[in-house]
């Protein structure tokens, strides 16, 4: 089993490798960075009406292939849609990351010597009874 499911791609034999983890934590940035900038482009693309020479004004019909033109322009609504669509995503993608912060505390806050301490006098008062 080469691959576990739901883990998006994360191979099994390379769960605590230290070099794998800084790798991926470095394309985290670099795609938290790489984001940022794209969508900050489609949010501009998607709130203001793109430039044309006519300002605004029709020019007539020369466009030689209008199906194409139309796919390879997306409007602002598209742009707009793609950016909320993007900022759903990011925002999950937090969740996730907060999520394993949060699963890395509860194991190092188990291993606490003091806590575990505690939970044994209180499981040996119970137990008293």
């Amino acid at each position: 089993m080469e691959q576990l499911g739901g883990l998006g791609g994360l191979r099994v034999r390379d769960r605590l490798n230290p070099a794998r983890m800084d790798k991926d934590i470095l394309r985290i940035l670099d795609l938290v960075v790489e984001i940022r900038h794209v969508w900050e482009q489609a949010v501009d693309g998607g709130a203001y009406p793109g430039r044309t020479g006519s300002n605004g004004r029709g020019t007539g019909f020369s466009d030689l292939k209008p199906v194409e033109s139309a796919v390879f322009a997306p409007t602002q609504r598209q742009l707009r849609d793609t950016a909320r669509e993007a900022t759903t995503l990011v925002g999950e993608a937090l969740e996730r990351l907060e999520l394993a912060g949060d699963v890395l505390h509860r194991g190092l806050f188990r291993s606490d010597p003091e806590v575990l301490a505690r939970f044994l006098e209180k499981r040996r008062a119970a137990t008293q009874r």
